[in-house]
């Protein structure tokens, strides 16, 4: 597990009402801001891995894998699901900020299955 992902996890959601009193007084959006920092914070460590996986993959040629699960991913579960969470169902920024982190997190654990799979170790590169 990534442990500097976890120690910004741990930092955004400890000092979540801190973060957002710096940059506004409003009760209404240090709220917003501390509820989005509490679900920043626990999809660090998956961030990490998809970064860390998807170039692990492209380094070793499999890029298009990586690729699709990208392409899948913003366009599939992000813009998609934030448009019916945030939009249509009224959830807002927390609705956003959801859906960020299921496709995060979700990617992260289908590149780690392609990667421990092996299968990269078989492409040739020119």
């Amino acid at each position: 597990m990534p442990s500097g992902q976890l120690i910004y996890g741990g930092v955004y959601y400890i000092f979540a009402p801190f973060l957002a009193g710096l940059f506004s007084e409003d009760p209404a959006v240090i709220d917003q801001v501390v509820r989005v920092l509490g679900i920043i914070a626990l999809f660090q460590p998956f961030l990490a891995i998809t970064l860390v996986i998807t170039a692990a993959l492209q380094g070793a040629g499999d890029t298009k894998f990586p690729m699709y699960s990208s392409l899948l991913g913003i366009w599939g579960v992000r813009v998609v699901r934030v448009y019916i969470l945030s939009i249509r169902m009224d959830y807002g920024l927390i609705g956003v900020w959801t859906v960020y982190a299921v496709d995060i997190t979700l990617r992260g654990i289908i590149l780690m299955i392609r990667f421990l799979k092996g299968k990269w170790k078989d492409i040739e590169i020119d």
